[in-house]
């Protein structure tokens, strides 16, 4: 009964909780955010998901999403719980701002290519690209395994600059491997989108560029090496592969 008192305390107290310090320090030594952060093993991903049920949080309904759903729920309670947060390219359950909503997030936004029901959560349809919110609307933009899905890079990167604003940050996960592999004949969603694609070292440095031409902070990023094992495993596509993780940030201008 203790436990429980303790535990809905610092739910209250949201960034107080003593998990999101052992998240700290095992993912972000010395509280340093600035690095790309790559998924190393499937004990990460059970690590994340024991976290979340510690937080009494349900996490993502894909359960591998755990790892970067916990990296950006650390990341998101160190702000005010009135920020305005986008999920952008939420999918139909918006899993990012649901999670943010059970931490006492009260100005919640998502949007997508397809219609988003998620509970105190206001969604719109649309491009990525050409989104109908205003200039630097958001402290917080979190983008989970997006951007992979054929979108024009360059142009996501200048629309979400656009919309942050200053002192922001753009959360971004997507689908890697270190080294270049080819998925061009796999169409996860049919073959009228695009196909299956994998960030590797030199696309994810390209990217990374295209965001620093928006005028983003960039992370500092050393090629990743490639993991013994492959920690996430998509059955439908034949395909294994791992994550990676970082943040951006909107200078103070």
């Amino acid at each position: 009964m203790i436990k429980l008192f303790t535990d809905l305390f610092y739910l209250k107290c949201r960034s107080r909780h003593p998990i999101f310090k052992e998240i700290a320090s095992k993912c972000f030594p010395s509280d340093n955010y600035k690095v790309v952060k790559q998924l190393e093993s499937k004990e990460e991903i059970e690590w994340a998901t024991k976290c979340l049920s510690r937080l009494r949080v349900n996490g993502h309904h894909d359960p591998v999403k755990n790892w970067d759903l916990l990296l950006t729920l650390a990341n998101a309670t160190k702000l005010s719980n009135k920020e305005n947060v986008l999920d952008a390219g939420a999918g139909s359950k918006s899993a990012g701002a649901a999670t943010l909503r059970y931490f006492g997030f009260k100005n919640l936004h998502a949007c997508d290519l397809q219609t988003i029901s998620a509970k105190g959560v206001k969604s719109v349809v649309c491009d990525l690209t050409k989104t109908p919110y205003f200039d630097n609307q958001f402290g917080l933009v979190i983008c989970l395994s997006v951007v992979e899905h054929g979108i024009n890079l360059a142009d996501f990167s200048k629309e979400m600059f656009r919309i942050t604003k200053n002192g922001g940050s753009l959360i971004i996960s997507t689908d890697f491997w270190p080294r270049y592999e080819d998925y061009s004949d796999r169409f996860p969603y049919g073959h009228e989108q695009p196909p299956m694609k994998l960030f590797n070292n030199e696309t994810l440095k390209q990217f990374l560029v295209e965001l620093r031409k928006a005028g983003w902070s960039i992370p500092k990023f050393e090629p990743l090496e490639e993991l013994e094992s492959r920690p996430v495993t998509w059955e439908r596509m034949g395909a294994s592969y791992t994550f990676v993780w970082f943040k951006v940030e909107k200078p103070n201008l």
